[in-house]
C-alpha cells in the first residue's frame, strides 16, 4: 500500500452503486498516519450539490487476498477496496465493493470502479491498459463515465 500513497484524481468511474448521486469529479489522498494506519481522504464535485466536504476513512487488512477494508470514520460505510492494476506513478484501476459476497465477488450494482490518474487526463494507451484489466467483473465499457471537470485543476 505504501507505493500507492498520495493524490489520485478520478478520471472515469461507474455510477452503479450511487446512481447519478455519484460525484462528477473526485480527488482522493491516501496517506499514512504516524501510528502506521493508512487513511483515505476524498472530496468531490456534483453539479447539483457543488463541492462536498472532505470524507475520511481508514484501511484495515481483509481476509480476501489483495484487498483491504475501507471504513468511513463517520460510520457511513465499510467497503472492500482493491487496486486491480497500477503503475504507481501515473494511473490505477480501483474497485470498491459495498456488499462483498462471502466468496469474495461483488454484484455489479454494489460495485464502484474508478480509473485514477496522478497528474493529467488518461492517454488512450493508459485507458486501454486499464480497461484490459476489467476481467470478469460484468462491468461494460458503456458503464464507465468520464469525469466532467479537468483532472488536476
Amino acid at each position: 500500500m505504501r507505493r500507492f500513497l498520495g493524490n489520485w484524481f478520478e478520471a472515469e468511474r461507474t455510477e452503479l452503486q450511487w446512481g447519478h448521486n455519484t460525484w462528477q469529479s473526485a480527488v482522493g489522498n491516501i496517506f499514512e498516519a504516524t501510528n502506521g494506519t493508512n487513511y483515505f481522504s476524498y472530496t468531490g464535485h456534483s453539479q447539483s450539490k457543488g463541492c462536498s466536504a472532505p470524507e475520511t476513512g481508514f484501511f484495515t487488512e481483509s481476509s480476501l487476498i489483495g484487498r483491504v477494508t475501507l471504513t468511513s470514520e463517520a460510520g457511513v460505510y465499510e467497503l472492500t477496496f482493491q487496486v486491480a492494476n497500477t503503475d504507481y506513478r501515473h494511473v490505477a484501476l480501483v474497485y470498491m465493493c459495498y456488499e462483498p459476497m462471502k466468496i469474495g465477488t461483488c454484484g455489479k450494482g454494489k460495485m464502484h470502479l474508478s480509473l485514477l490518474t496522478r497528474h493529467s487526463p488518461l492517454t488512450s494507451h493508459q485507458r486501454a491498459t486499464l480497461m484490459s484489466h476489467l476481467g470478469n467483473t460484468c462491468i461494460l465499457e458503456a458503464d464507465i463515465i468520464k469525469a466532467t471537470t479537468v483532472v488536476g485543476r
